[in-house]
This record gives C-alpha cells, structure tokens and sequence, in this order.
C-alpha cells in the first residue's frame, strides 16, 4: 500500500482514545475485512487521526511480527493478506488488504498462530480450500 500522504507520522501523534479506537476497530476475531470499509469506518468516527492510524498498522500487519507478538507476551496479531484488489481510498492507495486477527496460543510451552476467522463457503457451496493448519512458531 503507497499511502498518498504519509501515516507514520500518525502513530506517534496519536492519542491514547485514538488508539483504543483503532484497537477495536481492528479486533477482527469471526470474519476479516478490507482495509477500504476499515478507514471509511475510521472515518464516520470523525476522530482525528484515526484513518491514518489504521491504515499504518494495516501496511505494518502485512509483514506480521508473530515471533514479536510471541515475545511480548501478546495475546493476537493483525494478519493482512493482498488478494490483488485495489484500494480505492480519497487519501491512500495501493492494496485493499483483507485484515483479521489470529490468536496467538500456549500449548505445551510451544507457541501457535491459530486464525479466528471462519472460511467463507462461495454462491457455489463449495468451500475452496481447507483452513490452515495453526502455525507453529519456535
């Protein structure tokens, strides 16, 4: 995603509410959402600074830190994924990622990744693909 103005300067600006905000915006556990209904969301909000902050953490989650959030202590982690669809947005372009969180768990002092999101079924009513197997990280 090439932003036409730059987020990054939104992170450290950003108040301690417009991160919360972003937070929940972007707790994403059942079904995962693009970026474009994401920052239109931040939007409605009218809360300064939060379009950007979420557009910032979604380019961020596009190169996921799991072994980071295993590290930290923390509980999920933002996943996004490009599917090729372009993001049309009045103030940033590139991709329209899908996002959504995945939980990061103990199991027998090992650390796995498993998605919360659930596989949408096509018109067809034919699954594509089986879900992913949790990922393990040492």
């Amino acid at each position: 995603m090439s932003a036409r103005r730059s987020p990054g300067a939104a992170a450290s600006r950003a108040s301690s509410s417009v991160w919360r905000a972003a937070d929940e915006l972007l707790d994403l556990p059942e079904v995962p959402r693009r970026l474009s209904g994401l920052l239109e969301e931040a939007r409605r909000s009218r809360q300064p600074g939060l379009p950007a902050l979420v557009a910032l953490r979604a380019v961020h989650a596009y190169s996921p830190g799991v072994g980071a959030a295993r590290r930290q202590g923390d509980r999920q982690v933002l996943l996004a994924v490009d599917d090729g669809t372009l993001l049309d947005d009045p103030e940033f372009g590139g991709a329209d990622l899908l996002l959504s969180t995945a939980a990061v768990e103990r199991a027998d002092e090992e650390e796995t990744v498993s998605s919360g999101a659930k596989p949408q079924t096509p018109a067809g009513g034919q699954a594509p693909l089986d879900p992913p197997a949790p990922v393990e990280v040492a």
